[in-house]
């Protein structure tokens, strides 16, 4: 199994699976709402409300990794006896200041860790 950005896993059999990247598709918002906190006056209960909602949109986003990562695995260890990954430098990779957070978003080290309990 190949990782990747792009594509999350590409398997020996050429079944490709896309990289979800909730961080991606939801920095519009999450940039607005920092704004949003940054504008505020501190110890206003504007400002609690806004830092609850920066907290739930972080959840949002792990939740929607942490589903994805989990369903690909899942498959991965009911579909085929013996599983090998590519070993990659993942705090290598995001020592490079234009792909970490692509890298970061796509959660390798969770994909490992949760194939490596599951098989």
């Amino acid at each position: 199994m190949d990782l990747g950005v792009k594509s999350l896993a590409v398997l020996s059999n050429h079944k490709e699976f896309a990289a979800v990247q909730p961080l991606r598709k939801s920095l519009s918002k999450l940039r607005r709402l920092q704004r949003k906190l940054a504008r505020s006056e501190k110890g206003s209960k504007n400002r609690v409300k806004v830092v609850l909602a920066i907290g739930e949109l972080h959840r949002k986003i792990f939740n929607y990794r942490q589903n994805a990562l989990h369903q690909l695995t899942n498959y991965l260890t009911t579909s085929f006896s013996r599983i090998v990954i590519e070993d990659l430098n993942v705090s290598g990779l995001l020592k490079n200041g234009k792909l970490s957070r692509c890298i970061a978003d796509v959660g390798f080290y969770e994909f490992r860790r949760q194939l490596m309990y599951k098989a």
